[in-house]
C-alpha cells in the first residue's frame, strides 16, 4: 500500500520562510533541557529545605502541594524534589514569607517578572519536541538564569549553568551563519537561473525579429521589384503605342503624298496628250 502525500490527507507544507530558525539538533537539545531543568530543580529544592528550616514555609502550604501530588498517582519524593512547576507553586504559596536572593530580593516587580517567566518556561519544557526555535531557547536560558539568581544557587551551579549557556549560543550564532549563508547562496542561484531563461528569452526574440526583418526585407525587396517591372513594362507599352500612333501617321502622309502624285501624273498626261494631238 502507497503512502499517502500530504497534499492528499490535506496537509499543507509550510514555505520556507515561514519556518522558525532552529540551530539545535534534537540530541543536543535533550541534553540542554535536561541539565538545564536539573539545576532548577535541585538549587529549588535546597532552597526550600533551608527555607523550611528557618521557618518561613507554612505546614498547610507543603499539606496542600503533597495531597495534590498523591491525588495524581505520583510516586511520592525526598524533601522537595518535585517537578519545577510544583516547587514554584510551594514558592507562590509562601511568597510573603520567604526570603529570595539578587534582584528578586530588592525589587517586587523583578521578583513577579521571574516568577512568572519561571511558570511560563516550566509549562513549555514540559512538552518535549526537540525541536525548539534559537528563540525559544534563547528566552528560556535567560529565565533559567534569573530563576537561579532569584534562588541564590551556589557558585558552582552559576559556573555550570554560565559554560552551558555560553556553549549554547556561540553553537546558535554559527548555526544561524551557516543558514543565513544557505539562503544566500539559494538566492544567488535563483538569481542566476532567473538571468539565464532572461538571456534564452532575449536570443529567441532576437532571433525572431531578425527573421522577421529578413522577411520584411525579401517583401520589400520583392514588392519594390514587381514595382519596377510594372513601371518598366507601363513604359515598354506606351513606347509601342508612340510607334504605333507614328506608323499610322507616317502611313498617312504616305498615302497622302502619293494620291497627291497620282493626280499629278493624271494631269501631266493630259496636258501632254493635248499638247501633241
Amino acid at each position: 500500500m502507497l503512502a499517502a502525500s500530504p497534499k492528499e490527507v490535506g496537509i499543507t507544507p509550510p514555505s520556507i520562510a515561514s519556518i522558525p530558525s532552529v540551530s539545535l539538533d534534537p540530541p543536543y537539545q535533550a541534553r540542554v533541557y535536561s541539565e538545564m531543568e536539573l539545576m532548577i530543580c535541585v538549587t529549588a529544592n535546597k532552597y526550600l529545605t533551608s527555607e523550611l528550616a528557618a521557618g518561613r514555609i507554612s505546614a498547610e502550604s507543603i499539606a496542600k502541594v503533597s495531597t495534590y501530588w498523591s491525588n495524581k498517582n505520583r510516586p511520592r519524593v525526598i524533601e522537595f524534589q518535585y517537578d519545577q512547576a510544583t516547587q514554584r507553586d510551594l514558592i507562590l504559596y509562601n511568597l510573603t514569607t520567604l526570603k529570595f536572593h539578587g534582584e528578586s530580593a530588592e525589587s517586587p516587580l523583578v521578583l513577579n517578572a521571574t516568577m512568572y517567566g519561571w511558570k511560563t518556561m516550566a509549562k513549555e519544557m514540559n512538552v518535549r519536541t526537540f525541536c525548539a526555535p534559537d528563540s525559544a531557547v534563547r528566552k528560556h536560558m535567560h529565565d533559567a538564569h534569573k530563576v537561579l539568581d532569584m534562588l541564590g544557587a551556589p557558585f558552582v551551579t552559576y559556573l555550570a549553568f554560565q559554560e552551558l549557556q555560553l556553549k549554547t549560543l556561540a553553537k546558535i550564532n554559527d548555526g544561524v551563519k551557516k543558514m543565513e549563508e544557505k539562503r544566500r547562496e539559494e538566492r544567488r542561484k535563483e538569481i542566476e537561473e532567473g538571468a539565464e531563461t532572461y538571456s534564452g528569452k532575449g536570443s529567441k526574440e532576437a532571433a525572431s525579429q531578425s527573421q522577421h526583418s529578413r522577411k520584411k526585407s525579401r517583401e520589400e525587396y520583392q514588392y519594390q521589384h514587381s514595382t519596377k517591372a510594372s513601371r518598366e513594362e507601363g513604359e515598354t507599352k506606351q513606347h509601342t503605342r508612340k510607334m504605333l500612333k507614328e506608323e499610322k501617321e507616317m502611313e498617312k502622309d504616305a498615302m497622302k503624298d502619293f494620291s497627291e502624285n497620282s493626280r499629278g501624273g493624271r494631269l501631266g498626261l493630259m496636258v501632254r496628250g493635248e499638247r501633241y494631238a
